[in-house]
């Protein structure tokens, strides 16, 4: 069997695609993905608590299941493969070039439709730092995802679309970030300190 190995490339060629946001299986990709994990754990403490305590807790096991996709999805690319299959068996184009944002965006509006019972049982201040997180998150993630597709659609790639790409991107990372925060504080507020034992395993 042989094996065909590549050309070294110049250290900056590597360093570049080390911190691209537009890349994937990077340091970027990597800290976005923890994240989202983080959001996840944080949820499903709260979801304990909340259930130790004998109030509605599935919403918050609900979100912390979506969280943790949202961590697996940037890690391994599900999206990825999404805008493919689609351009396979459909013709999108323009503002739709990427065309995860389809699938995704109608998955979020009917979760938002579901949950909006939740939210109402939710701390005001709380509830406005999560929506406030929400919309950041969704404006780089959908918003300036779309306006990148279209410019890489017409004009290829150039400084337009990296400007587009780095603002998504970090429009995600500050919405996750905000989020995180109206966790702990969520977690700070309760009267009772949240704990979780861990037993040693074997005899």
């Amino acid at each position: 069997m042989q094996y065909v190995i590549e050309d070294k490339k110049p250290f900056h060629i590597f360093f570049i695609r080390l911190f691209d946001f537009n890349q994937e299986a990077n340091i970027p990709s990597f800290f976005s993905s923890l994240l989202l994990l983080t959001v996840a754990v944080l949820l499903y403490f709260i979801y304990r608590y909340e259930k130790k305590t004998e109030q509605k807790a599935m919403g918050w096991q609900g979100l912390a299941l979506v969280f943790t996709f949202l961590s697996i999805d940037e890690a391994t690319e599900i999206h990825e493969f999404l805008i493919g299959y689609f351009r396979t068996h459909y013709e999108f184009s323009g503002y739709f070039y990427y065309a995860w944002i389809i699938p995704y965006s109608t998955a979020m509006l009917l979760l938002g439709l579901v949950y909006i019972p939740f939210f109402k049982r939710l701390d005001g201040r709380i509830f406005i730092l999560m929506m406030v997180s929400g919309a950041i998150f969704i404006a780089g993630a959908i918003g300036m995802e779309m306006l990148g597709g279209n410019t890489m659609e017409n004009e290829g790639f150039g400084l337009r679309y990296m400007i587009f790409y780095t603002i998504e991107e970090t429009l995600e990372m500050a919405g996750v970030s905000l989020f995180i925060f109206s966790l702990l504080r969520f977690l700070a507020g309760r009267k009772k300190n949240l704990s979780f034992k861990l037993k040693p395993s074997g005899g």
